[in-house]
């Protein structure tokens, strides 16, 4: 069942890792879900810049979390997307970095409210 952290990789291309960074059980079963990106020049999710030690061996380049493209999900159509093959599970993201996620997600101007009232609040990594 996809909760808090799980982590996932989209089988379409670009093949973007996502993680779910709000907690179902909290949210109707609903959650946010956002996707990690190479992090280009100029981009404007630059808030939570991580590094190939936050997430070994499966980040290999400069990444950002892309909460500009962020989707609120539910668990029965993730599910849904797992079962058909649309999405593979990956190992979950460690917790360090999953809080580094969320406290940006608190801190970004591109996530709107309505998505960080779904968020576990932010705490020191």
């Amino acid at each position: 069942m996809p909760d808090l952290g799980s982590t996932c990789r989209c089988n379409l291309a670009p093949r973007h890792i996502w993680v779910i960074i709000s907690d179902p059980a909290k949210n109707e079963d609903r959650f946010v879900l956002v996707n990690l990106t190479t992090l280009p020049e100029n981009c404007v999710d630059d808030v939570c810049l991580l590094q190939n030690e936050d997430y070994p061996p499966f980040l290999t380049q400069p990444t950002t979390a892309a909460y500009s493209r962020h989707k609120i999900g539910d668990v029965k159509s993730m599910e849904m997307l797992l079962a058909v093959g649309q999405f593979h599970d990956m190992p979950a993201i460690p917790p360090e970095t999953l809080q580094k996620i969320i406290n940006g997600a608190h801190e970004t101007l591109e996530l709107p409210r309505v998505a960080k009232s779904m968020l576990p609040p932010a705490q020191p990594v």
